[in-house]
């Protein structure tokens, strides 16, 4: 009787060579590098600062650093709202490009290029409940949960501009992403 086990028939080597070890390995290595990147990379303001990860209430997704107490700055605020009440507004006979139009005002201009992607109809929700909850707060990033009709969300706002100079700062939104339901993770903290 013919033995049978997780590695499937024998057509293949029955065992990895080290060069399929040595591309696996690689393969593994270039999907970390992506997801630290998308996760951690710096916006694209240009700023090397505050590299911000997705975020969670309690753990402001920065290495090194743990989420503070402190107030988020009221112009974060601001700005993650009002990219919240653009991302939920799409009425029947709103073409995309005006959709896109209303969030692109308060996102940061990488984001805004990826907002150009979405599909209005296809955004989930049209109703924010309550007032956002900061869920991490840092000199150059605050998350945000918000609570919609659809589920709750978590939207990243970062500080653009110059860090201590004369220029004025400016919070402009750089993610958003569904809360997972069963993920013990809530956009109310």
């Amino acid at each position: 009787m013919a033995e049978t086990s997780w590695r499937g028939d024998a057509s293949w080597g029955g065992r990895l060579s080290w060069r399929a070890w040595l591309a696996a390995g690689l393969a593994a290595l270039v999907i970390a590098v992506v997801l630290l990147a998308r996760l951690g990379g710096a916006p694209d303001s240009g700023e090397a600062g505050d590299r911000a990860a997705t975020a969670r209430p309690g753990n402001d997704g920065v290495a090194g650093e743990t989420a503070s107490s402190a107030a988020p700055p009221p112009p974060a605020i601001r700005a993650a709202t009002s990219f919240m009440q653009a991302w939920l507004r799409h009425p029947p006979g709103q073409s995309p490009q005006q959709w896109w139009e209303g969030v692109s005002t308060y996102a940061e201009p990488g984001f805004a290029r990826q907002l150009r992607l979405t599909d209005p109809e296809r955004v989930p929700g049209r109703v924010l409940r309550g007032e956002p909850t900061p869920a991490a707060v840092s000199p150059n990033h605050v998350v945000f949960g918000f609570d919609t009709d659809a589920g709750a969300v978590l939207v990243t706002c970062v500080r653009l501009g110059a860090q201590g100079g004369a220029a004025p700062q400016v919070w402009k939104v750089s993610d958003i992403e569904p809360v997972l339901q069963g993920s013990g993770t809530d956009a109310a903290g």
